[in-house]
């Protein structure tokens, strides 16, 4: 028997309402994924379907997660974006039926549904869903909300190759419960950034993050980190060195969705908006041509000997003589040369003035495969990004991968 075939009815037939009100009946069950059910149902007020995700109903016994869904489901029912399912309504549940949100009603599929593994998307259909998608996470990343928990099965594509994002306002609220319980991993293994596998906070950041992932599984027709076990994969996101895309795949493209990749959140795109403008650029370089943000590999420290610049070997030899003629000055000029009066060595050095920036690590190029180090071969590290700012349209195809109605589930 399915979770919530015990949602109280009254409609003849025994139609299950969302509901006390019975405004929202439950039609037919879509998708049931890790955080509950997705219904076609029908506003019975309105007139007009609906899409009812139904919470698990242990959710609904929780005071800190009732009054965190209330507060996220509010913010997300104020975003506005052409990319971003509209949330209508929600409720934080009662004893005789579980929390719920009610979404437009958005006559697609979600983009698991269109995925075939080891089948890679053409690249620019898949740089033009991964951009429309990013331009969407943009908008609501200008409003302060992050989604957390981003994946194939919370984008949905629609019967004209437009993009729809789902679910914004549940992860954070859920968060709140799984918290509190050892050995989860919050959000999806396979598409959580790596500070949200070390329980930090997330941020813009992680949700590029998560959109990479999901550009790599379209470009590649795989996931970049599959483990046996989803903490393993965790795990793979925090340690496991980023594996190169298909050779087919345009160079600037893929050195886009590396950075993306990061794992430092500084040195990552820092939001959706960004995130999408670089792809677009890329996408429309010609071959042979890489970002503007690409930097040669860095060279170990211990191995560099940077001279100091002209002018502070200048000042330098200025301030040695000076000492020089202070020391001849003070001992009455009984003759000792300036080597003689000079306690210390010139006051610059190489080492000194080089810095550190390696910190040792071999990052010679893309692909490393030694697991001890990070792979920061992409673009952007210690640099400006350079990829330009601002939102698309939002409203980008993704390709003929075929249609169907709304299946939205978790994976």
């Amino acid at each position: 028997m399915a979770e919530h075939d015990h949602l109280r009815t009254h409609a003849p037939g025994g139609t299950p309402y969302a509901d006390a009100r019975e405004r929202y009946r439950l039609d037919a069950r879509v998708a049931t994924g890790g955080m509950g059910e997705v219904w076609r149902g029908t506003d019975t007020v309105l007139g007009r379907p609906v899409a009812v995700k139904l919470l698990k109903q242990e959710h609904a016994d929780d005071a800190v997660f009732r009054s965190r869904f209330e507060t996220e489901a509010h913010n997300a029912a104020g975003l506005h974006h052409v990319g971003v399912a509209q949330v209508l309504d929600f409720g934080a549940g009662d004893p005789d039926h579980p929390p719920y949100l009610v979404m437009e009603y958005v006559d697609g599929q979600p983009l698991s549904a269109l995925l075939r593994p080891g089948v890679p998307m053409d690249p620019d259909a898949a740089a033009t869903l991964v951009a429309a998608v990013g331009d969407a996470l943009g908008a609501a990343h200008a409003h302060g909300i992050v989604h957390r928990d981003l994946k194939p099965a919370n984008i949905l594509v629609t019967d004209d190759h437009q993009v729809r994002i789902t679910d914004f306002g549940i992860a954070r609220a859920v968060d709140a419960v799984t918290l509190t319980r050892s050995g989860e991993v919050l959000g999806t293994p396979q598409y959580i950034s790596p500070e949200q596998a070390e329980g930090t906070p997330a941020t813009p950041a992680s949700d590029v993050y998560s959109l990479a992932v999901v550009a790599f599984e379209c470009l590649a027709g795989h996931r970049p980190f599959q483990a046996e076990t989803p903490v393993a994969t965790a795990v793979a996101h925090l340690r496991a060195p980023v594996p190169d895309l298909p050779e087919i795949v345009p160079p600037a493209l893929a050195v886009v969705v590396r950075r993306a990749l990061a794992k430092d959140p500084a040195e990552r795109y820092p939001d959706g908006g960004t995130f999408a403008a670089a792809v677009r650029e890329a996408i429309a370089m010609p071959a042979g041509v890489l970002p503007a943000t690409v930097v040669a590999p860095a060279v170990p420290s211990r191995a560099r000997r940077v001279p100091p610049p002209v002018w502070v070997a200048a000042a330098a030899l200025v301030l040695v003589l000076a000492i020089a003629a202070l020391a001849a000055t003070t001992t009455g000029g009984d003759g000792g040369s300036p080597a003689d009066q000079r306690s210390g060595s010139t006051p610059t050095s190489s080492s000194s003035l080089a810095g550190n920036p390696d910190n040792g690590n071999d990052n010679s190029g893309p692909g490393n495969g030694n697991g001890g180090g990070n792979d920061n071969s992409g673009p952007g590290n210690g640099g400006d990004d350079n990829s330009g700012q601002g939102n698309g349209s939002g409203s980008g195809r993704a390709g003929d991968h075929g249609h169907g109605k709304h299946r939205e589930g978790d994976e």
